[in-house]
């Protein structure tokens, strides 16, 4: 196997990009991410993606065929460091570099720091709270801003009915919240698929992010996004509490974070990316002032 991080020396891998997880017509980054870290463990034997860094250079195409170029940039016992790209009609889509070993090899100090919301019980009163994906699935048509496909037939997405997040949805559109830019909630997999340590590369990217509850958005397309990964999701864990936060957007640039826990408190990963914030032409104006204005609404408010 070759070790240059040139792709056309790399190790050629065949992949298909489904139809069934996209924005708007583009695959979701979360699962290419997943898509790509799947075939990551299979190659280097090594069961956990502890670091994955994806920069998105051009859509993928969706419905597709590609090929994923692979070099393994080093390996030693513990460890195993490579990069792969995403190619696409001889176009490299995404380009990625990933860390993976075991983390049930790991061992030590755990300390996190904050306020999160409290374990997931038969005493939580379910009916103060909000399906998120239900909604998607059901009403995510009618409602202004992206288009998904059937990403949310995979998960369960639970937040307080009183959230930003929840109103937005609710009333079936975004960009009419009270100015918070987060949410906290419950998330589990649905369709037969379990939790594993790959699963927080495609939930941190998967759900709408909440600052579309202060600015309308056509679109958030990622062009950076970097994941660690601390622990897998415990043995026949159902729900897993999900927080996704935003504290900056400059000149239509902006950061979100976003981190995965499980029921216990344990941090399992921690995600964060770089996203443009892209709203539609105002009648009358280009789509470049608009954004402009749009952009210096949100760092004006966040």
């Amino acid at each position: 196997m070759s070790s240059s991080s040139d792709f056309r020396q790399a190790t050629s891998i065949a992949c298909r990009i489904s139809t069934e997880f996209s924005i708007n017509g583009a695959p979701n980054g979360g699962y290419l991410a997943e898509l790509v870290a799947a075939t990551a463990c299979k190659v280097s034997g090594k069961p956990d993606v502890m670091s994955l860094s994806a920069h998105h250079l051009r859509k993928a195409d969706e419905g597709a065929d590609g090929e994923l170029l692979l070099s393994v940039l080093g390996s030693g016992r513990r460890l195993t460091t490579m990069s792969i790209s995403l190619v696409q009609a001889g176009i490299v889509r995404a380009s990625y570099l990933l860390t993976l070993g075991d983390l049930s090899e790991y061992s030590g100090l755990s300390h996190t720091a904050g306020e999160y919301l409290p374990a997931l019980s038969a005493s939580v009163d379910r009916s103060d709270m909000l399906n998120v994906s239900e909604v998607l699935r059901t009403k995510g048509h009618a409602i202004k801003g992206p288009k998904f496909s059937r990403m949310f037939d995979y998960f369960d997405l639970l937040v307080p009915k009183d959230s930003d997040y929840a109103l937005c949805l609710e009333a079936g559109t975004w960009g009419i919240g009270s100015g918070k830019t987060s949410f906290e909630g419950w998330v589990r997999m649905r369709n037969n698929m379990t939790w594993s340590s790959r699963s927080a590369l495609w939930v941190l990217d998967a759900f709408p992010p909440p600052v579309m509850c202060l600015l309308p958005a056509a679109w958030v397309p990622t062009l950076e996004y970097t994941v660690h990964t601390f622990a897998r999701p415990p043995l026949g864990a159902e729900w897993l509490r999900v927080r996704y936060w935003t504290v900056l957007a400059v000149t239509g640039v902006l950061e979100l974070d976003a981190e995965l826990w499980d029921e216990s408190g344990k941090l399992l990963a921690r995600a964060r990316q770089l996203a443009l914030l892209q709203s539609g032409p105002k009648k009358g104006a280009s789509s470049t002032s608009s954004g402009s204005s749009s952009a210096r609404s949100a760092q004006a408010r966040l």
